[in-house]
C-alpha cells in the first residue's frame, strides 16, 4: 500500500540524536523527534463487496413407499449456494390400497385419478354427495388413527420431561434420601398408569399428564419456600438477674439454673461489666454504620471485638467444668443446652409492628406472640455476644454467634453456618470423637464438624431439625479452626 501524505507548516520539537558514529569524516546516528503538521486534502474511499449466500430449503420435496410407510425427504441449500437433501423421514403408515395407490406416484382426484405424466387414466366417474361425504369420512378417520399412532411417542417425551422435572423438585424438597427414594417410586407408578391408559381412554391420559405437571409445579415452588424453623418452647429453670455495684465498674449478673441433656441440674452466672457492654453497642453502632456486603462480615467484626470482653462468662462456665467433671463432648453440650434452655427473641432490622409487606413467618409470629418476644431496630438484625447477654434476648444467629465465640475461647473447631433458604442459623463444632446421635456432617479442611441446633431445646451435637437438615442448602459464615 502506498500512502501520500501533503503536509503542511511542518514542526519538530524535542529533537534527540542518538546511536552517533563517525565514518570517515563523517557522523551517522538515529535522529529522533515530535513532528507537528497540518494535513490538507483528506480523501476517503469506500470499498464495498457483494457476497452471495443462500439457506434454508429449496422447495424441492421427494416422496417414496417403503416397508408400508410413506416416506419424505426435502432439498436444502448449503451457504455457497449448493444443496444437498435432507435424509428420508418416516411421515404415515400406508394402510389401505387407496393409500398406497398415492404412494406410488398417484393423486386421488374427484373426477377420478391420474399419474403426473398423464400416462394412466382410471375408468371412475364423478361422484357428488354421499359419496363426497364418504371421502372426507375416511380422510378424518385416516387423521385420527394417525394422530393416536404417533401421540403415544409425544406422550412420552412429554412423560420423561416432567418425571425429570418432578424428580428434580423431590430432591430439592426433601431432606431424606428415604423419602427422596419412597416418591421417585411413586411417580414411576404414576407414569406407567399413565401409560397404560393412553390407548384406552385418551382424555383421561391429558388430564393425568396435566395433574402431573401442576403437582411438580406446585412440590418445586414448595420446596424454594420453607418456613423458617419455629423454636420450641424453651425456658430456663430459674433465672435471677440482678445488677452488683464494684469500686471501679458495676457487673450486670444473670444467675441461670437449667438441666442438660443427662438431666443433671446446672447453675452458671453470666456476668458481664456494663463498662463492656457500652463498648460491645458503640462497636455495634458503627458496624451498623459501614457499607458491608454479608452477614458474615457483621459477625467476624462482633465476636472479634466481644471475645475478650466474654472474660467472666468463660470464667463461670470453666469453673462449672471444675465441678462436675466432664470430657469435652460433655462440656460442649452443656454450653450449648444452657443456651438452648434461654427463651427465643425475634430480632428484627425494623420496628416489631405487624406490617403486610413483612416476612410471613415474621408476621405470623408477631401475631401469635402475646408477651414481649421482638426487640426492633437493632442492626443488621442481630445483637452481639454482650447485648444478647446483658438481658437473654436474642434469635437464632444472636445464639449462634454467643455460642461460637465461647466454643472458640474455649480451643473448640467450630463455625457459625447459616442458610437463605432455610432463612436460620446455627454452629458446627469439632470434636475429638464422633458423638453418638450424629446424623450429619461437615469436612471442612480435613477437619470434621458436626452441626447443632442452638434455637430450639433438646438437640445435641450432631442433630438439626429434620425441615432443616439438608446441609448443601447451608453455607459457612464465620469458621475457626486450629492448625
Amino acid at each position: 500500500l502506498i500512502y501520500n501524505l501533503n503536509l503542511k507548516e511542518i514542526r519538530v520539537a524535542q529533537v534527540e540524536l542518538t546511536d552517533i558514529t563517525k565514518h570517515e569524516e563523517k557522523s551517522y546516528g538515529t535522529l529522533l523527534g515530535d513532528v507537528y503538521a497540518e494535513l490538507h486534502h483528506i480523501r476517503y474511499e469506500e470499498r464495498s463487496e457483494w457476497v452471495t449466500e443462500c439457506y434454508g430449503p429449496t422447495g424441492k420435496e421427494e416422496t417414496k413407499t417403503e416397508d408400508d410407510w410413506i416416506w419424505k425427504r426435502a432439498e436444502f441449500y448449503y451457504p455457497d449456494c449448493t444443496t444437498y437433501w435432507s435424509d428420508w423421514q418416516r411421515v404415515t403408515p400406508v394402510k389401505d390400497s387407496a393409500h398406497r395407490f398415492a404412494a406410488a406416484g398417484y393423486t386421488s382426484a374427484g373426477t377420478g385419478a391420474s399419474t403426473s405424466g398423464g400416462k394412466y387414466r382410471s375408468n371412475a366417474t364423478k361422484t357428488y354427495g354421499s359419496g363426497n361425504w364418504k371421502n372426507w369420512t375416511r380422510a378424518s378417520r385416516d387423521k385420527k388413527e394417525e394422530n393416536q399412532e404417533t401421540f403415544p411417542g409425544c406422550g412420552s417425551i412429554l412423560i420423561g420431561l416432567v418425571l425429570l422435572f418432578y424428580i428434580f423438585s423431590i430432591i430439592a424438597a426433601t431432606p431424606s434420601w428415604l423419602g427422596t427414594l419412597v416418591a421417585f417410586i411413586a411417580v414411576i407408578l404414576v407414569v406407567m398408569v399413565l401409560h397404560l391408559i393412553r390407548r384406552i381412554i385418551p382424555m383421561l391420559y391429558l388430564m393425568g399428564v396435566g395433574a402431573l405437571i401442576f403437582a411438580s409445579l406446585w412440590s418445586l415452588l414448595r420446596s424454594y419456600q420453607v418456613a423458617p424453623v419455629i423454636p420450641r418452647q424453651s425456658h430456663l429453670d430459674t433465672v435471677v438477674t440482678e445488677q452488683i455495684p464494684q469500686a471501679i465498674d458495676t457487673l450486670n449478673v444473670h444467675t441461670v439454673q437449667w438441666r442438660g441433656y443427662d438431666s443433671n441440674l446446672y447453675r452458671v452466672n453470666l456476668m458481664l461489666r456494663l463498662s463492656d457492654l457500652r463498648a460491645s453497642a458503640a462497636n455495634h453502632d458503627r458496624i451498623n454504620r459501614l457499607p458491608l456486603n454479608s452477614l458474615s462480615q457483621v459477625y467476624e467484626s462482633m465476636a472479634r471485638h466481644d471475645e475478650a470482653l466474654l472474660d467472666l462468662v468463660v470464667s463461670s462456665f470453666d469453673s462449672l467444668r471444675q465441678i462436675y467433671p466432664m470430657s469435652q463432648l460433655e462440656f460442649a453440650e452443656a454450653l450449648i443446652s444452657c443456651i438452648q434452655s434461654i427463651p427465643y427473641y425475634l430480632v428484627l432490622h425494623e420496628s416489631c409492628g405487624i406490617r403486610q409487606n413483612m416476612d410471613p413467618f415474621v408476621r405470623d409470629y408477631l401475631a401469635q406472640c402475646n408477651t414481649d418476644c421482638c426487640i426492633g431496630n437493632i442492626g443488621y438484625g442481630v445483637r452481639s455476644p454482650l447485648e444478647f447477654l446483658s438481658d437473654l434476648k436474642g434469635d437464632c444467629d444472636t445464639r449462634a454467634l454467643l455460642l461460637f465465640t465461647l466454643l472458640k475461647r474455649f480451643d473448640y473447631d467450630v463455625a457459625l453456618i447459616t442458610s437463605e433458604r432455610y432463612r436460620h442459623a446455627a454452629i458446627a463444632v469439632g470434636l475429638d470423637e464422633s458423638p453418638g446421635v450424629a446424623g450429619t456432617a461437615i469436612n471442612v479442611s480435613g477437619k470434621v464438624l458436626y452441626p447443632c441446633e442452638t434455637t430450639s431445646s433438646g438437640f445435641r451435637i450432631g442433630e438439626l431439625p429434620r425441615e432443616v437438615s439438608n446441609l448443601h442448602h447451608w453455607q459457612i459464615s464465620l469458621l475457626s479452626i486450629k492448625p
